[in-house]
């Protein structure tokens, strides 16, 4: 042989691996459970057995299987179910990370880990009927049959437990980057259809922009470098006038209109600023804190400005008189004083975000709730953290569901459901969570663990 011949078979030999990549480990099966791979054979597995990328999981009745993947998220097969790992990547070289997964029949009880955290497609679940997108969640995935039915009548209670949309609002724009921090102060990035919750403060980076959808219509437009909390929000579609709405804009700007609860009653909307009070009357209204407005550490007020572009609006500066604004009218708070431009000045007129009227949104869609039955035969999807999104293979229409909320699709539009099925509620088979120390899964990826981890890193 050719002495070029065999040096290109050397080489070919070099970078082609003798074995799979490994991607996951066995924590625990209960039962009996069997991995194929892509040559075909199969192998039963137990505690410590290593999964490859390309293979099938296979789990017997009255059996379930905890894996624990190479980014620290773990799932939980349940029983009788066919799950396979069709790719998974983390830190490795030459690959983008990211995951898919089959699921053929079963279900599986998931807390995902480092590759759904760090970007809002990297990770998903392909069913017959609907594409699971997870964004840093921990949820189930149900393909029912006649056994969800079957597990429903053997529940303690036949009732479904009625649940209510926790969300204050969705996002439905994004560019660059976004993140909401909650109480706790623990980061989240934001993604498409994004819930965000009352407490939370909403931060744009500087390449950063995002429009939000309240579950009453109203919408707030944050342009980049922005911090906007949702101090309170509650609603009732069937009275919206017992409703309250208070945002608080700690600096930037954002662009606001008011939905159902400041039209039926204005007293119960107001926005806040460290510079002034601002109440509303059915307003389109633009506002920006900059300067002494979005630094607690200066003095004074200097820095706010509102620009009212429908309706009207009160503005009760922390020192001075109170402001009545109508359609075109601005105000400027400065070091000077309080002053009445006869046009906003360039960044409070226009801009750089949509008008939040411009943006058309589907409140069904993003909040509203469907009627469900225990056995209807499809894909269930059950958040308990974080944020899924749920595309119909077939319509491509996305249902995006956050916290305590609930998803269907049967080879239809998915739908939220109203209540939780108590086969869900009632699941026997265990999440199986076993902690893994964040340095110990960093390590195992070649990848630096000494970085440690700071208050407010991102969730």
């Amino acid at each position: 042989m050719p002495t070029a011949l065999k040096l290109f078979f050397l080489i070919f030999l070099l970078q082609v691996p003798s074995y799979a990549a490994i991607v996951a480990e066995v924590a625990s099966v209960q039962g009996a459970a069997s991995a194929q791979g892509k040559s075909g054979g199969l192998k039963l597995i137990g505690k410590g057995s290593i999964l490859n990328e390309g293979d099938e999981i296979i789990t017997a009745p009255n059996s379930h299987a905890v894996l624990k993947f190479n980014d620290g998220g773990q799932i939980t097969v349940r029983p009788d179910t066919r799950m396979k790992i069709d790719s998974f990547a983390f830190g490795q070289a030459g690959r983008e990370d990211g995951m898919v997964l089959g699921l053929f029949k079963g279900g599986l009880r998931a807390v995902t880990g480092l590759i759904s955290k760090q970007s809002a497609t990297a990770a998903k679940i392909q069913t017959s009927s609907a594409t699971i997108g997870i964004r840093g969640t921990d949820f189930d995935a149900r393909l029912c049959a006649g056994d969800c039915a079957q597990e429903a009548k053997e529940a303690p209670t036949q009732q479904n437990k009625a649940v209510e949309v926790a969300a204050a609002a969705r996002v439905v724009s994004l560019s660059g980057k976004a993140n909401a921090r909650n109480k706790e102060g623990v980061l989240r990035m934001l993604v498409q259809g994004g819930a965000v919750y009352v407490g939370e403060r909403v931060e744009t980076a500087a390449d950063g922009a995002l429009v939000l959808a309240f579950r009453d219509g109203g919408k707030v437009s944050l342009r980049s470098d922005t911090q906007m909390q949702i101090d309170r929000f509650e609603y009732k579609a069937t009275a919206p006038a017992e409703g309250s709405f208070g945002l608080s804009l700690f600096k930037g700007g954002l662009r606001a209109l008011t939905g159902l609860i400041g039209k039926a009653k204005p007293d119960a909307v107001q926005y806040t600023t460290k510079s002034a009070t601002i109440g509303i009357r059915g307003t389109g209204v633009d506002f920006e804190c900059t300067a002494a407005c979005a630094d607690p550490a200066l003095p004074g007020m200097d820095g706010f400005g509102a620009y009212v572009w429908e309706g009207r609006i009160t503005v009760s500066p922390v020192n001075g008189p109170v402001q009545q604004l109508n359609p075109g009218e601005t105000v400027l708070i400065r070091i000077s004083g309080i002053i009445r431009p006869a046009t906003p000045p360039a960044g409070l007129g226009n801009m750089p975000v949509p008008r939040p009227d411009t943006i058309p949104v589907d409140l069904q869609l993003l909040f509203g709730q469907s009627e469900g039955s225990n056995d209807m035969p499809g894909l269930y999807v059950h958040v308990r953290d974080g944020n899924v999104s749920l595309t119909d293979n077939t319509s491509q229409q996305v249902l995006f569901l956050g916290k305590d909320e609930t998803g269907f699709s049967n080879k239809n539009n998915p739908i939220r459901l109203r209540e939780l099925p108590v086969f869900i509620e009632f699941d026997k088979t265990p999440i199986g969570i076993v902690k893994i120390p964040l340095r110990d899964i960093l390590s195992k990826n070649g990848i630096p663990s000494n970085l440690g981890c700071k208050p407010g890193a991102v969730k």
